[in-house]
């Protein structure tokens, strides 16, 4: 058996293995798209490309076989530049944007699109659950935020072209109200999300406004024990305030709160932090300490020897090894400081899983290449936003829903372009390319096809090579023609529900993506 070197790791292989099959052996991550177990290496992607120490050029390590001696190199400088250089290229002729710009509007990043997909269904139980899963205590922040998601519709952008040229004047679609509908299906008997196994590590939480009570709510579900202290005697910190000025029932809190004592935070009131020694003892009784002490913290912070908050990098860290800071939100927006408060307690739940080693938050990447073609408005408006806000679920709620254009990717959770370019930082406009050839295919019943979105890996036409289905998937023409689907005008619904499947599975972009 060949034995070889990668990133300083010895590993044996069997006769006719890649690099990339070692580095799998070895434990080394090496990022690939073109490239599936049990179908012939593509080599067309080239993000996978290593260095073998005495070859004069970098080679993809799913092509390249492994050999007894060899010593390679998976990230060096060099790898990761060309690796995302081959990225940007990729992405120059991948057409679509990853998020709905309503998404990208909003503060605590719920996918509206599939929200709204799963209430126009009927699949209220599903949409409680995407909307809650994301944002701890929705019934209150929903009703608090701005509705910057309904500002970036898409639907409203076009109706108000539309009305600049005297067509009749539709509106973005009432997202608000329809999670209000959702939230109202949920009050009778609340969905709580399944917590992951005990993880053994305790984490303080100062502070119970919205940061430290989002924080509560991703550190239990993440399998972390979670007290969170209050140097008031009742819980709520500046949420309370929020909910008063907005005239909301103390109730909608107290029933949220109660969903938190139910997935087993505990909460400690009368618990004032004033000094470093205050400090010192809860971090050397606990794993992590979270300090979201919002306005206050800029007055605390020299009391309790911290960093400078507006020092604080990126990762949160406050110059003590086991405490971190959810910054404070100048806006005083209770959503925002709600999703600063996620980041904080995902950054913290990374740190003690990873036996402290130092962790970064991390950015949600987008691109944005929009495809050039009409928008449907068939779906007119039921009626205006604020009237639908006051009456709206139920059957009114599924037919709203219905008007979303769905303009984000089917395929963006799940989508292995996005999180390579994640990985490798690629920009996705350095190169400006052409989009494959050929209009979306929505014949088929389980799956979509979007040529645009091909970034021509060959996977699924391989799969196609290998098992013949009656009608697969294929290449045609050449060049800037080149275009993906079912040759001799066959349509994707013909593709048996098996092939469409696989391929779908196996498509590393949003171009063949399950409904």
């Amino acid at each position: 058996m060949p034995q070889l070197t990668i990133d300083q790791r010895t590993v044996s292989v069997p006769p006719g293995a890649t690099i990339l099959d070692a580095a799998h052996l070895a434990g080394v991550i090496i990022p690939t798209l073109c490239h599936a177990p049990g179908l012939p290496h593509q080599t067309a992607c080239l993000v996978c490309v290593v260095q073998v120490v005495g070859s004069p050029r970098l080679t993809p390590a799913c092509g390249t076989p492994a050999t007894e001696g060899m010593v390679v190199t998976s990230h060096s400088p060099a790898v990761q530049e060309a690796r995302r250089t081959a990225m940007e290229l990729l992405l120059g002729d991948h057409e679509g944007e990853c998020l709905a710009p309503c998404e990208n509007a909003c503060a605590a990043g719920i996918a509206i699109p599939k929200l709204l997909r799963q209430v126009s269904s009927g699949d209220m139980g599903g949409a409680v659950a995407t909307l809650k899963s994301r944002l701890a205590l929705p019934a209150l922040l929903t009703r608090l935020c701005g509705a910057a998601c309904e500002k970036g519709c898409r639907r409203g952008v076009v109706a108000r072209q539309q009305g600049a040229t005297g067509k009749p004047l539709d509106h973005a679609v009432a997202i608000g109200a329809v999670e209000q509908a959702v939230l109202d299906h949920d009050r009778s008997a609340p969905w709580l999300p399944t917590p992951l196994p005990a993880s053994g590590k305790h984490i303080a939480v100062v502070g119970s406004g919205p940061a430290g009570l989002a924080a509560a709510w991703v550190l239990i579900q993440a399998g972390h024990a979670c007290t969170v202290l209050e140097k008031d005697s009742v819980i709520g910190g500046g949420l309370r305030h929020a909910a008063a000025l907005a005239s909301f029932s103390p109730e909608l809190l107290h029933a949220e709160l109660n969903e938190l004592v139910r997935l087993g935070v505990i909460f400690c009131p009368n618990v004032n932090l004033a000094t470093a020694a205050d400090l010192d003892r809860l971090a050397r009784n606990h794993d992590a300490v979270i300090l979201a002490l919002g306005e206050s913290l800029d007055v605390l912070a020299s009391n309790l020897g911290l960093t400078p908050p507006d020092a604080i990098g990126h990762n949160h860290r406050s110059g003590w090894s086991q405490v971190f800071i959810a910054r404070s939100n100048a806006n005083r927006q209770a959503v925002r400081s709600a999703v600063e408060g996620r980041s904080v307690a995902t950054t913290v739940s990374r740190y003690v899983l990873n036996g402290g080693a130092a962790v970064f938050a991390e950015k949600n990447w987008s691109m944005r290449n929009l495809p050039k073609r009409p928008w449907n408005l068939d779906i007119q408006a039921l009626r205006s936003t604020q009237a639908l806000a006051q009456d709206l679920g139920g059957e009114l709620a599924a037919q709203e829903a219905e008007r979303c254009l769905q303009c984000g990717c089917a395929k963006a959770e799940g989508c292995r372009l996005r999180s390579v370019a994640a990985t490798l930082g690629a920009e996705s406009k350095r190169y400006s390319g052409t989009a494959m050839a050929g209009e979306p295919d929505r014949s088929h019943r389980l799956i979509d096809l979007d040529p645009a979105k091909c970034i021509a890996c060959g996977l699924c036409v391989a799969w196609c090579e290998l098992h013949r289905p009656p009608v697969g998937l294929g290449f045609t023409g050449r060049g800037p023609r080149l275009g993906l689907g079912l040759p001799l005008g066959h349509r994707l619904a013909e593709l048996s529900d098996e092939a469409a499947k696989s391929c779908a599975a196996l498509c590393p972009s949003g171009a063949l993506a399950v409904k």
